[in-house]
């Protein structure tokens, strides 16, 4: 197991990074530990990005089955339009920096984009939010890839979300930051991800600006979308903030006007930290 990053994780350190560069190449398990073109980096424009493509042709049955996930987050997302919310696995790994020791991207395929995000990135933490059932459908060696990163040293945390599915989201969302401000306060560098990294993974970065990064909600969602272009579920934000702060009933949280715990003054934002860290 390698050691953790040395550098400093205070709150200041982890601030938001308006020069972000984009980089690229869905029960807990845990192991401890427009512009720019494919092959460059991001220079100050927060709507680039960079991918790393993959070696094999896309056949017409995995483009086929790409199609279908794409129409189906499309639909079950509520996205009138699903461009640029589409996954393309032939690109390989696409992710983004959201902060100094944060990036949110696609699944891993293979032991080979472990070893990249491990050796270009820098990647001490992976945080998995994927079922078993969205391996099956990529096909995807989970249980290789698990192995190649505690080969390598790496944290490996497995948080899994039904994919599209707005209550399990909220459900998992507290476990899901808990996990990410520990590995960031102790000075890691977390690679978190679903399976297109367009809908779970971004709202779990999201929380993580709201609740501990002195971010209100919209800032915090305008701030991350505006670098990697995505559209996760807002609401599911607010209600994990109203189950963690809020004593009324689950479902009454859904008659609550649209901008009810989007906001969070200091005492309310310290309450929920206090509240969120004691549960670990």
């Amino acid at each position: 197991m390698i050691p953790l990053r040395s550098e400093s994780c205070s709150m200041a350190a982890l601030q938001w990074r308006r020069g972000i560069r984009c980089l690229s190449c869905g029960p807990s398990m845990s192991w401890q530990p427009k512009g720019a073109q494919p092959g460059h980096f991001a220079t100050g424009k927060t709507s680039d990005r960079r991918v790393q493509p993959m070696k094999a042709a896309l056949t017409a049955e995995a483009a086929e089955k790409a199609q279908r996930y794409n129409k189906s987050m499309s639909s079950q997302m509520g996205w009138e339009n699903s461009n640029p919310y589409e996954y393309h696995p032939e690109r390989g790994l696409y992710y983004h920096e959201v902060t100094g020791n944060l990036i949110c991207g696609s699944q891993p395929q293979s032991r080979e984009d472990i070893e990249r995000l491990h050796s270009q990135e820098s990647v001490t933490n992976i945080v998995n939010l994927q079922e078993d059932k969205d391996f099956g459908y990529w096909g995807v060696d989970f249980h290789s890839y698990a192995s190649r990163a505690r080969e390598l040293g790496m944290f490996l945390d497995r948080r899994p979300i039904v994919d599209f599915d707005g209550e399990s989201l909220r459900r998992s969302l507290p476990a899901i930051v808990r996990t990410l401000e520990g590995a960031l306060s102790a000075g890691g560098r977390v690679y978190i991800h679903c399976t297109a990294g367009l809908g779970r993974a971004p709202a779990a970065c999201i929380a993580w600006m709201y609740w501990f990064g002195n971010r209100q909600l919209d800032e915090a969602y305008s701030e991350l979308t505006q670098i990697r272009p995505c559209g996760p579920r807002r609401d599911a934000i607010r209600a994990a903030t109203y189950d963690l702060l809020d004593g009324r009933g689950w479902h009454e949280f859904h008659s609550l006007p649209q901008d009810a715990w989007a906001f969070l003054s200091e005492a309310d934002r310290q309450r929920l930290q206090e509240r969120l860290l004691k549960q670990s």
